[in-house]
């Protein structure tokens, strides 16, 4: 993961300074929240064989042929269809690919986290 960021906090919420009702219910709220975002994992564009023909035990060769524009332009990418995938192809027999590992970033994380809880004591 390229970039990350973290923020958490919490607030002792103030209590109203009325008669003893609303003091009662208004006093010991706290409000936290954890806020995260960060860019995609990477991931490498493989397929499945030894096209290369170099022995490779695991069978799943990272080489993959680049033949288009591998990622779609920013403002028509979602989650389903983040990447071109008819952009790459099989390398030919005995042949590696030109597609680099690690060349593809999955899309990036954003989230926001509240809570607001009471002390009971």
């Amino acid at each position: 993961m390229r970039h990350r960021f973290a923020l958490s906090a919490v607030y002792d919420i103030p209590a109203w300074d009325r008669s003893g009702l609303v003091r009662a219910v208004s006093k010991d709220w706290h409000l936290s929240t954890v806020y995260q975002v960060q860019t995609g994992f990477p991931f490498t564009i493989s397929v499945f064989g030894d096209t290369a023909d170099a022995g490779t035990a695991r069978r799943e060769s990272h080489s993959r042929q680049c033949a288009g524009q591998p990622l779609f332009p920013s403002g028509t990418r979602t989650s389903e269809n983040w990447f071109n995938s008819a952009a790459f192809d099989a390398p030919p027999a005995y042949t590696f690919g030109d597609a680099g590992r690690n060349s593809i970033y999955r899309p990036g994380a954003q989230t926001l986290d509240l809570a607001l809880v009471r002390d009971l004591v």
